[in-house]
């Protein structure tokens, strides 16, 4: 008797073991957006707040207003995003927090570019937050968090690592992204001639590490 009570109690420790670690993912809530003109300048749409400097005598300030310098923020209270904007200077686009140094940039100049901002929130502290670049060879989407701690990170972009698993990367477009339970889960098409096929990419979250891991499927 005692040794089948010792057994059950090892059972449910390995049961409460992984609940603790597991996590859920809410599907994407679309924030907002930015865009970088042609003719320099940053137009936002969607955000809660903007404190930045406008263009008085943009080409685009007649559609929309064009700001030069400031700080956005998409979404409100815990779940606010702040976006750094400088249009003046090498890396002019960062997210994050509301302190400037809690930030992640894209690390280049952000010209003619559009990025869409969309929100998973999850039942612990942390919350991600999908970048998501349009390009002419399909979406890129990066990854970043806001830890329960309050520290800024970057996960993963699909543009880092599509070189993993792709022989010819410019082949690969990645379309939709959704969320299933602890996964993050990405569509692609490899249009390579002769070896067309559909997959995904599935991110699942591992509490252990705080981290994501990455499967490959193809379909």
């Amino acid at each position: 008797m005692r040794g089948r009570i010792v057994v059950v109690i090892s059972v449910w420790l390995v049961v409460l073991s992984n609940i603790c670690f597991s996590m859920t993912l809410s599907q994407p809530v679309k924030l907002g957006e930015v865009f970088n003109t042609p003719s320099g300048g940053f137009i936002f749409r969607g955000e809660s707040a903007n404190d930045g400097k406008s263009y008085t005598n943009h080409r685009w300030s007649k559609k929309e207003k064009v700001y030069e310098k400031g700080v956005a923020i998409f979404g409100c209270g815990e779940n606010a995003l702040y976006v750094h904007y400088d249009d003046n200077k090498e890396y002019n686009v960062m997210f994050g927090s509301k302190n400037v140094e809690n930030t992640y940039n894209i690390n280049r100049h952000m010209i003619e570019e559009q990025y869409n901002i969309d929100l998973i929130k999850t039942d612990t502290r942390l919350l991600l937050y999908i970048l998501t670049n349009y390009t002419p060879g399909g979406q890129n989407y990066t990854i970043i968090g806001r830890r329960e701690d309050g520290v800024i990170v970057k996960y993963f972009s699909t543009n880092d690592i599509k070189g993993w698993y792709f022989q010819n990367p410019k082949y690969v477009h990645f379309s939709e992204i959704h969320t299933s339970g602890d996964i993050i889960v990405i569509s692609y098409k490899y249009f390579y001639p002769k070896n067309e096929y559909n997959g995904e990419l599935r991110f699942k979250w591992d509490g252990k590490a705080q981290w994501f891991g990455v499967e490959h499927v193809v379909y």
